[in-house]
């Protein structure tokens, strides 16, 4: 599997197919134990999700990552909060996850806005406000689009598409297939841990991506 700079990259497979393992082999949260990585043509080896961040690798995984007792905008530039001398500067906090936000669609809500007290759908912008905050070079969505309204995950896709026109890589996983036929450049899919089949969007059918996931 390979994903190009500025490409939209959409994967799909079944249940337990392996997409979330692979993801979160890429992004430094689990080890693996054969197979290589190669980022730019060399070998590549996260030691952690640190070691991934600092290479331009950001995940937004579908189980969120957000603390709840903090405020919106503290959960998207969490140990990044803007500071002088440990202090922590809230009026530039809050104008810059204002603009992330707005990035997102969320500009009405308020920055300062505890987690625990907004609708799922807005915790899940917050974990994707999150993920852009990191200015990736590669970016992982994992069913990004789960707990979206239709008019939601449209700005999403806007959102990913106007990425990728700017050189960012996208790794779009779902199971909304139409969704991925709808905003991937390419498409690979999984099965039982392998990659079965990679082809450029336009050239790939609902029917036949089925087929490939199952293998019936």
């Amino acid at each position: 599997m390979t994903v190009k700079p500025g490409e939209v990259h959409g994967l799909i497979g079944e249940n337990g197919a392996g997409k979330s393992t692979l993801m979160n082999i890429l992004s430094g949260l689990l080890p693996w134990d054969r197979g290589e990585l190669f980022l730019d043509g060399a070998s590549y080896t996260p030691g952690n999700a640190g070691d991934a961040l600092c290479r331009g690798i950001t995940l937004a995984a579908q189980e969120l990552s957000l603390i709840d007792t903090l405020s919106v905008a503290e959960n998207i530039f969490l140990r990044r909060l803007p500071n002088r001398k440990a202090v922590i500067r809230y009026p530039e906090l809050l104008d810059k996850a204002g603009k992330m936000m707005k990035l997102v669609g969320m500009e009405i809500l308020d920055p300062d806005t505890p987690v625990n007290r907004i609708p799922l759908a807005q915790r899940q912008l917050t974990e994707l406000a999150k993920a852009l905050a990191f200015d990736s070079r590669l970016l992982i969505l994992d069913e990004p689009t789960a707990a979206l309204t239709e008019p939601q995950a449209q700005r999403l896709h806007e959102i990913i598409r106007d990425l990728a026109a700017g050189g960012t890589s996208v790794i779009y996983i779902s199971h909304r297939l139409k969704d991925v036929l709808d905003v991937s450049d390419t498409i690979s899919i999984l099965r039982d841990g392998q990659v079965v089949d990679s082809s450029p969007a336009g050239t790939v059918t609902l029917d036949e991506m089925i087929r490939l996931m199952s293998g019936r």
